[in-house]
């Protein structure tokens, strides 16, 4: 990741773990960081609380970690659409890293997220709703991607409020006018 500042907040909410530099694959690349929690005591309750937002691919990545692996995991069951809590924490936290937020005259406001991940994105997909699209590689050794497009004032004025404690300046600032327009009183979604 090359948003220190999305990590910073991270570890100043968890209080535990260590950010360090990551060496870019190439030399045009941006500096990127990475978080790690190497403890056990820190990571068992982290990984806890976020097993039920991960999506299978991760769920399979957690549960072979070494340190993790006697660890009896929550039970899964189908996730609400409340997004409060850790879930909403975790949507603004993808947001951040991966989304944008757009407010037009023609096309009103939106949130965008894009990654290779679908799983993530679907499972950000399940908590927001919205629009969700499968893009092919557009080229040759790139990865397909997937996108959510949250759209509308209902669904806006639903997952803004959730998400705002939790985004950085830089994204808090742009997602406010969003919200605002989501909360004027046209009858039109858009």
């Amino acid at each position: 990741m090359t948003d220190l500042d999305v990590l910073e907040r991270i570890e100043r909410i968890t209080g535990v773990g260590y950010i360090g530099a990551v060496a870019s694959r190439q030399p045009h690349h941006k500096q990127a960081y990475g978080w790690q929690v190497k403890r056990r005591e820190h990571l068992e309750p982290l990984a806890k609380l976020l097993w039920p937002l991960m999506g299978n691919r991760r769920r399979v990545q957690m549960a072979s970690c070494k340190t993790l692996r006697q660890v009896s995991w929550p039970a899964t069951s189908p996730l609400s659409r409340k997004l409060s809590g850790p879930a909403a924490a975790w949507v603004a936290g993808v947001i951040e890293g991966e989304g944008s937020f757009s407010l037009s005259r023609r096309y009103g406001g939106r949130i965008n997220l894009e990654s290779t991940d679908a799983d993530i994105v679907e499972r950000v997909h399940t908590l927001t709703g919205g629009d969700l699209y499968y893009r092919p590689a557009r080229k040759q050794n790139w990865k397909p991607t997937t996108i959510l497009a949250i759209r509308g004032r209902e669904r806006l004025r639903r997952v803004l409020p959730a998400i705002l404690p939790w985004l950085l300046q830089r994204r808090a600032g742009r997602a406010w006018p969003i919200y605002e327009w989501s909360r004027s009183s046209s009858d039109r979604s858009r």
